[in-house]
């Protein structure tokens, strides 16, 4: 910045002595210098105001940043909750399913033993029923 602010001065200076005669005067001379002052001083401020305007971008472009970051953060967050309860849900379900199958398992023991029983029960009947009926025709 300050080598353009030089470079306009200098340059200022080379065009404003070489058009004028030799012979100019003192007070042409200090006009002269008086224009490029103003002229870096009002392009200092230009830039100046350029600079301000550029940090203030910077400052938004910063807060919109960190409020999406804090956004992902937080669906980062949701999503490693949602992971957990969903594999918190498959262990849950892959419990249910044993214990269904053993309970079935157990289900079908008990209804083989039923039907055992069942089955011994009928055969008792069908020979307390011969042993009855040997028993009748005996007692007559």
């Amino acid at each position: 910045m300050l080598f353009v602010l030089f470079f306009l001065v200098k340059q200022e200076r080379t065009n404003s002595i070489a058009s004028q005669p030799l012979t100019a005067s003192v007070g042409n001379l200090l006009q002269s210098k008086d224009q490029v002052l103003m002229q870096a001083r009002q392009m200092i401020n230009d830039l100046h105001k350029q600079l301000d305007e550029e940090r203030d971008q910077l400052e938004d472009v910063q807060g919109d940043k960190n409020k999406l970051t804090y956004e992902v953060q937080s669906l980062q967050a949701e999503v490693q909750r949602e992971k957990q309860r969903r594999e918190d849900a498959e262990s849950k379900w892959k419990k249910l399913h044993r214990d269904n199958a053993e309970l079935q398992t157990q289900l079908d023991e008990v209804s083989g033993e039923a039907k055992a029983q069942g089955a011994h029960k009928n055969k008792i009947k069908r020979i307390m029923t011969q042993t009855n009926s040997v028993t009748f025709f005996e007692s007559r």
